[in-house]
């Protein structure tokens, strides 16, 4: 027996209707529920390399839908957050440096 993903029912291994709520039970998969949740160790993963997201998203997407699209979307936000970081230490450097070379022209200057 297996259970309709509509309505929680149990139904007959060879039907291809629940008779319950009337829906579709060919697209239905034997896999156990747990291994289509999504699992925050990926997602972590994805997070700070976002290309091994993409990755898992690729190869999960039609095996482990909530799994590929978590991988998708946590690689998404590395992604926008890494651009970002990368400019504003940037820019932070660039200041730093630039005040320092100011400062240590002003004291050559001095000098002669």
């Amino acid at each position: 027996m297996k259970t309709c993903n509509n309505c929680h029912h149990q139904v007959n291994d060879h039907a291809k209707y629940c008779r319950f709520c009337g829906s579709q039970l060919e697209m239905m998969s034997n896999l156990n529920p747990e291994a289509e949740e999504s699992s925050v160790g990926y997602s972590i993963l994805s997070f700070f390399f976002p290309i091994i997201g993409i990755i898992f998203f690729a190869i999960w997407h039609d095996e482990f839908p909530k799994r590929a699209k978590a991988c998708a979307i946590s690689g998404s936000i590395g992604f926008v957050i890494g651009i970002v970081l990368f400019f504003v230490i940037n820019f932070l450097l660039y200041f730093f440096f630039y005040s320092f070379y100011i400062g240590l022209l002003e004291k050559m200057m001095e000098l002669y």
